[in-house]
């Protein structure tokens, strides 16, 4: 019986291994810049592997989800979560969240400017505001 259980605690430890390296790689994955391609293979890994961590499925999914939805351009480039709801001007790339832009106004008169009239002019305001895509000084900005 001995022999059974050395054979079986070292079937063990080497799946255990094996789990630790693999959802150490797949959380790094989920949590850094990672490329569609690598991340497919992750979750096809994942899939082909006899280990199950439907957790960590899913996050990875929601990354390629928000590189995808990045692509395309429906989604915020600073926080890549909310939708896209700002004009930048003279640009006029429309490429970030209300909430993104409100953290980078730095007056109250600024935020209440946008989410009331949907508008803010930025000349010879505090605020240096550049577009999020280009990097162009912002002179406005508007609600979409």
């Amino acid at each position: 019986w001995r022999v059974d259980l050395d054979e079986g605690w070292t079937y063990l430890e080497l799946t255990c291994s094996h789990w630790l390296e693999m959802e150490e790689r797949m959380g790094r994955a989920a949590r850094e810049e990672t490329s569609m391609d690598k991340l497919k293979a992750l979750v096809s890994e994942l899939d082909q592997s006899s280990l199950t961590n439907d957790d960590l499925r899913a996050r990875l999914v929601s990354r390629m989800l928000a590189l995808t939805n990045v692509a395309v351009g429906d989604v915020c480039v600073m926080c890549e979560e909310r939708g896209i709801a700002v004009r930048f001007f003279p640009c006029r790339h429309s490429c970030a969240c209300v909430e993104c832009v409100m953290r980078e106004l730095s007056s109250e008169e600024e935020k209440e400017s946008l989410t009331s009239m949907g508008f803010v002019s930025l000349k010879g305001s505090d605020t240096k505001l550049a577009c999020f895509e280009c990097g162009r000084q912002a002179m406005s900005i508007t609600s979409l």
